[in-house]
């Protein structure tokens, strides 16, 4: 890094070059202020939030701009804790973290804006500080708004393809990759005969398969099968 740039030479109150640390701990600050995300402090133990960056941009929608630092620190930690995911979001990143602190950890959750509605938030969370045991004592939270993922609709219909996927994969793997096929082609409207054609089997083995799946997804009939293939994503496989 190049801190020229930023501050120039420092002196100390000698006039003796000082340290260029400095320096980089203005670059720090205002990449903190300009960022378009919340990076706050948690205490891992009391859950406290122990500081937001000063980010007016994001910070201003969670409390008013205006106010004291701290006051609007209290009042984001306020909004944080009133949502129904705080919980979640803590006892998961103590679990993560006091299992293993080098561990990363990413999710969603919301957050309550001036006007008292939620606001869906990525935020990923890694260990800050850690105690005496080397057990994790603070982490550290970035997030940011998700309706930001907007401004890129092409991609985020890939995303969402990504998603349906994998958050479906538990269920889908229940099915044998002949029974995910077969289920396929059900969905889009192929009768039994078709489908046996297709697949170089009988109907009847198209039959025992469509019995087993109805089984293994707990369905009652042929359409529930449909909605499940179209739920698991086994349309855009």
């Amino acid at each position: 890094m190049n801190i020229d740039k930023w501050n120039g030479v420092l002196k100390d109150l000698n006039g003796e070059n000082i340290h260029m640390e400095l320096g980089e701990l203005n670059m720090y600050r205002k990449f903190c202020s300009t960022l378009y995300a919340l990076i706050y402090i948690v205490n891992l133990e009391s859950r406290e939030v122990l500081w937001v960056n000063d980010n007016t941009s994001v910070r201003g929608q969670m409390a008013q701009n205006g106010q004291d630092y701290m006051v609007q620190v209290n009042t984001f930690a306020a909004r944080v804790h009133d949502t129904p995911d705080f919980e979640d979001i803590v006892k998961q990143v103590i679990k993560k973290l006091r299992k293993n602190p080098d561990r990363r950890w990413a999710g969603l959750h919301r957050v309550k804006d001036n006007s008292g509605l939620h606001r869906w938030m990525v935020y990923t969370a890694s260990t800050m500080t850690r105690d005496e045991n080397e057990q994790a004592l603070t982490a550290t939270i970035v997030t940011f708004p998700v309706e930001d993922v907007f401004n890129t609709p092409k991609t985020l219909k890939e995303f969402q393809k990504y998603i349906q996927l994998h958050i479906n994969a538990k269920e889908r793997d229940k099915l044998t990759d002949r029974q995910r096929q077969i289920l396929k082609y059900i969905a889009s409207g192929f009768s039994r005969k078709e489908i046996a054609q297709k697949m170089e089997i009988s109907i009847y083995t198209v039959d025992d398969h469509r019995k087993a799946m109805l089984k293994k997804l707990d369905c009652r009939s042929t359409s529930e099968l449909i909605r499940i293939a179209q739920r698991l994503g086994l349309m855009i496989e």
